[in-house]
């Protein structure tokens, strides 16, 4: 697994989706794993909406663990445990939630085997809730032209890239959209799509209960979708 949670792409969706997820767990005192959970910003959301819950956030950036840590710091009533690790490696089932916030498209690994440890880990009746890219014209040609991005790269095209990002959000600190700029160059693994739905229903038992189309945030992501899957 080599990405970095987009944590920026995170905070889109995040109040959302923990607001939807809220609506149908019906764990009294859920395990939740927030995988990619960035610098714990929606792993603290998820503690505010589910207040006895067990959490558990991972991501494989130390520095976003070390983060995660400061942000939690004064929240001392939830019980959250935080852990740099690798998902395909981690020794730990049992939830009753698996939130992944605009992280699941950018896992490298074997779908099977990352999809069959989602079902793994998951109660039965537990909730994979993610949001994610999903296949349309859109998104088609956005991959590719970041695909075309990524052979052309250099510091010219990075200043070119600043230039039209500040233009078009003027709103966000220069500093922030330039540190938002590698992640013009990341391609997402898969998308969301009919088959993959039916993949998850049929080879994983997970079923869609909710998906609803997220209000795109910039011309330069990737349309995302909020689904919840239920374990049957």
């Amino acid at each position: 697994m080599t990405f970095t949670t987009l944590n920026y792409l995170a905070l889109t969706h995040d109040s959302s989706l923990t607001g939807i997820l809220k609506q149908y767990s019906t764990a009294i005192s859920p395990r939740i794993l927030d995988l990619g959970c960035g610098v714990g910003t929606h792993t603290l959301s998820l503690a505010n909406v589910f207040t006895n819950a067990e959490l558990l956030g991972i991501d494989i950036s130390s520095s976003n663990i070390t983060a995660a840590l400061k942000t939690v710091a004064d929240n001392r009533q939830y019980n959250i445990k935080f852990v740099e690790t690798d998902y395909l490696t981690l020794n730990d089932s049992g939830f009753d939630i698996i939130h992944a916030e605009s992280v699941l498209h950018l896992i490298t690994a074997d779908d099977a085997d990352l999809y069959q440890k989602i079902s793994n880990d998951l109660n039965k009746n537990g909730i994979l809730a993610v949001t994610m890219p999903y296949d349309c014209i859109y998104n088609r040609l956005l991959i590719t032209a970041r695909q075309l991005l990524k052979i052309l790269r250099n510091p010219l095209l990075d200043k070119c890239i600043l230039k039209i990002a500040s233009w078009l959000h003027p709103e966000i600190d220069i500093a922030v959209l330039r540190d938002r700029i590698p992640y013009m160059y990341i391609i997402p693994q898969r998308l969301y799509s009919k088959r993959l739905q039916n993949l998850f229903d049929k080879k994983y038992n997970l079923k869609v209960i909710y998906s609803e189309k997220c209000q795109h945030a910039s011309l330069a992501k990737p349309r995302h979708k909020i689904i919840l899957f239920q374990k049957n």
